[in-house]
């Protein structure tokens, strides 16, 4: 377990999948807290990148 995280902390996973007999498995390699980050401001971000990503790839800049 990494110190100091628990069911209920937020948490960035870099790490690779794993097929095993149960299905698939994570093999975490890096794990980053996320405890602070602004969850509602992230989902902001995210649409305006989706929104800004439809106008380049349509070529669109009206």
């Amino acid at each position: 377990m990494v110190e100091n995280l628990d069911s209920e902390s937020t948490a960035r996973v870099f790490g690779s999948p794993l097929s095993s007999k149960e299905g698939v498995e994570l093999h975490a390699e890096i794990v980053q807290r996320l405890d602070k980050l602004d969850l509602e401001l992230y989902k902001k971000v995210r649409e305006e990148t989706k929104k800004f990503q439809k106008i380049v790839e349509s070529g669109d800049d009206s």
